[in-house]
């Protein structure tokens, strides 16, 4: 034991080298919050000492030799991670978020260096000093041993190693695995857009309308991590949503719908074609419904606000070709808000599109809605809910300080997304024909209502509150008179086939369209509801305990 403990202090430079190379560029993230945070902090310090373990088990040259391998692999993606979390973002880059730096080009690059504050460059200088004096005594000491490790114990070591680094969670939170993984992801993405522009020019775009002439004005409004339990409309004791409970009696909220996921990519692929997980590549062989209410002799507007720069879904859907935002530019007029502003910010893109003279036009708004920090989602002046009174969880009581200051955050956002969607229902009654407004939220979100917890997991823990979203529909009494819809708010529903409801709303017909799939056809039959590859029936038997209402 003597000689094992004399050897591990004969090796310390093998320790001191993986933790500045691997450990070091997570330091600058212990001010961050958030769970998930933690968890990388860990187990980039834990992958660091499995590095330590199997360097010090080799010896000679092939030390030297994996040091160095390591070195190349893992020195270009903990840079950058280190110098994004430098920047001021406290946010650890991974997965798809990586697809920035590969979308880059030499001069987007070098204006980007320029704009870098110098605490970036001199904490890479640290960086890099660290790596190269650790590197030096690591080789210093390569040839030190007073125990001989047989070959197939170092050879086992490193199998069970790579075995390890190829499973989760290392693979997904480990940047110098997730970064290589990442980009073989993004050159997959880009041989599919190649696929998908092709199919493109292949779409006959034969489709129907069979509403009377005349002016239509059609609102489809998406909104962002609204869970309907936390909804006034839908039976929560918390007046969330006093504006919409005045004109109840004029809306329709259905109140057995779920999303197919529960993140915004994966809905709004599925939302806005026929792709769902029963024909998962649809999206990129048919038409999606703007390009279908275009030809169905729709003028289309889409108004995002979910912008383009920022982290997490907002930077990942600006550099994936295939994904939502390129569905929506096939608008006839499309604008995006940079700085995902509060939702009034959209407000005055609606009026514009209202004073538009076209007969006939959809406008779709796509809300920031209740994503989280919920605290940036709504003005100071709805500011109602601020204390523990009236709070309505199984976990009330359990609830700290901070817990309670979520739940009310995420309530405030609720009822500020109450005076959007009034405001933009006003808006749309004062046209003059046939109008109608359909607002649903991609998915939900947790806010311990069925665990202790708030927001949403991607790791399987799926609750049935994350993929639980509202979906309401007004119509005027004009359109009510020349399109009759049937009307069931009860029944069973995944918005994965709302494109089929969405033509039925609009009158449009297309070779896809199936009247079995459209929630406002006498012809509607349930199917059975897949979320994440989870059955939605079996999530809802796992949480029995209810969202209060």
């Amino acid at each position: 034991m003597k000689k094992f403990f004399d050897y591990l202090l004969c090796n310390y430079s093998v320790l001191l080298y993986s933790l500045v190379l691997l450990f070091f560029p997570f330091l600058f993230a212990f001010t961050a919050d958030g769970w998930d945070t933690s968890i990388r902090i860990s187990l980039n310090l834990l992958y660091a000492c499995m590095v330590s373990i199997i360097l010090m088990l080799c010896q000679g040259k092939w030390r030297k030799i994996l040091a160095v391998l390591f070195l190349l692999v893992a020195f270009a993606p903990n840079m950058i991670v280190q110098s994004f979390i430098l920047m001021g973002n406290n946010v650890i880059l991974k997965s798809t978020d990586f697809w920035v730096i590969f979308n880059t080009n030499p001069n987007e690059a070098t204006n980007l260096f320029a704009t870098l504050p110098i605490k970036v460059y001199v904490w890479a200088i640290v960086y890099v000093s660290g790596i190269v004096i650790s590197l030096y005594l690591l080789f210093k000491q390569a040839n030190k041993q007073n125990i001989t490790i047989p070959r197939y114990v170092q050879i086992l070591a490193i199998i069970i190693f790579m075995g390890l680094s190829l499973i989760n969670p290392f693979r997904s939170k480990i940047p110098m695995i997730d970064f290589y993984k990442s980009f073989y992801k993004y050159q997959r993405e880009m041989r599919e857009v190649a696929e998908f522009y092709k199919n493109r020019a292949d779409i006959l775009l034969d489709v129907t309308n069979s509403l009377p002439a005349g002016k239509k004005t059609f609102l489809i409004i998406i909104g962002e991590s609204q869970n309907r339990h936390h909804m006034q409309l839908y039976g929560y004791s918390r007046p969330t949503n006093p504006m919409l409970m005045e004109i109840s009696d004029e809306l329709v909220a259905y109140n057995n719908v779920c999303s197919p996921a529960i993140q915004t990519l994966a809905c709004m692929k599925q939302i806005l074609t026929f792709t769902n997980y029963e024909h998962p590549d649809l999206y990129k062989k048919e038409a999606n419904i703007v390009e279908i209410l275009r030809a169905g002799g729709y003028k289309t507007f889409w108004y995002d606000n979910q912008g383009k720069t920022g982290n997490g879904a907002f930077a990942i859907d600006t550099y994936t070709p295939t994904s939502y935002r390129t569905m929506a530019k096939q608008s006839d007029v499309y604008s995006d808000e940079k700085s995902c502003a509060r939702d009034s910010s959209i407000i005055p893109q609606l009026e514009d599109a209202l004073k538009d003279t076209t007969e006939q036009k959809v406008i779709f708004l796509h809300l920031i809605g209740n994503h989280f920090d919920y605290n940036e989602r709504y003005e100071k002046s709805f500011v109602q809910f601020d204390s523990k009174e009236g709070i309505c969880s199984p976990f009330a009581e359990e609830l700290t300080q901070k817990e309670v200051e979520t739940l009310n955050a995420y309530d405030n956002g609720t009822l500020y997304n109450d005076y959007i969607i009034r405001t933009c229902i006003e808006m749309v009654r004062k046209q003059g024909g046939m109008s109608a407004m359909l607002y649903f939220s991609d998915h939900g979100e947790e806010v311990f209502d069925c665990v202790k917890s708030s927001g949403r997991s991607f790791g399987g823990g799926i609750t049935p509150t994350m993929c639980e979203p509202p979906l309401i529909l007004w119509a005027n009494e004009e359109y009510k008179k020349n399109n009759n819809l049937h009307l069931d708010e009860s029944v069973p529903t995944c918005t994965d086939d709302i494109i089929h409801g969405i033509m039925d709303l609009c009158g449009v017909k297309y070779h896809l369209y199936d009247s079995t799939k459209s929630i406002f056809h006498p012809s509607y039959l349930p199917k059975e509801r897949v979320v994440q590859g989870l059955k939605y029936d079996d999530l809802k038997e796992k949480y029995l305990s209810k969202p209060c209402e």
